[in-house]
């Protein structure tokens, strides 16, 4: 003999109306708890920058493997989840002054000359994870973090590096 379920009291425990599951004469409830996760608010800050720079690529059978050079676009985005006292997650000057430190390394220069570019090949990936990481580094203290850079080798021609512990 089959026993009705008992009374629906998921209203009162904050939970949506039960499923039974009947198995023989045994009626099991299955509760499906209602949380309220209060939305993550994510603030992208990004600065745009460039540079001139020449580099030719070892290794490499195409045309680039010639000494050329570029007008090279830097696209950096931080993210944060906080904002200062004014509103800010953090101001356009500290994320341009970091990216210019960075920048200005490279800037009208030969980057094959340069370390790591004297022995790692300048390909626009590698030269975006430098500033990547170079940039992290000035900036990068928990709440603020860079989450991407693009690097434009040319108007139609970019790669985007982040890490994979970037939202």
């Amino acid at each position: 003999m089959h026993t009705a379920p008992p009374v629906d009291f998921s209203e009162s425990i904050g939970c949506d109306p039960p499923r039974w599951i009947s198995n023989n004469n045994y009626y099991r409830c299955l509760f499906r708890r209602k949380f309220e996760i209060p939305p993550l608010k994510v603030y992208t800050l990004k600065v745009i920058t460039d540079f001139a720079a020449a580099h030719s690529l070892r290794g490499y059978a195409g045309d680039c493997r010639r000494l050329h050079g570029h007008n090279w676009k830097v696209e950096v985005e931080i993210t944060t989840t906080v904002l200062d006292q004014c509103g800010m997650g953090v101001d356009f000057k500290v994320i341009k002054k970091a990216t210019q430190s960075i920048v200005r390394e490279l800037d009208h220069h030969y980057l094959n000359e340069i370390p790591p570019f004297d022995k790692v090949n300048p390909t626009a990936e590698n030269i975006a994870a430098y500033l990547f990481q170079g940039i992290s580094r000035i900036l990068g203290d928990g709440q603020i973090q860079v989450s991407a850079v693009t690097l434009w080798e040319t108007e139609r021609a970019c790669v985007r590096y982040q890490e994979n512990n970037t939202p």
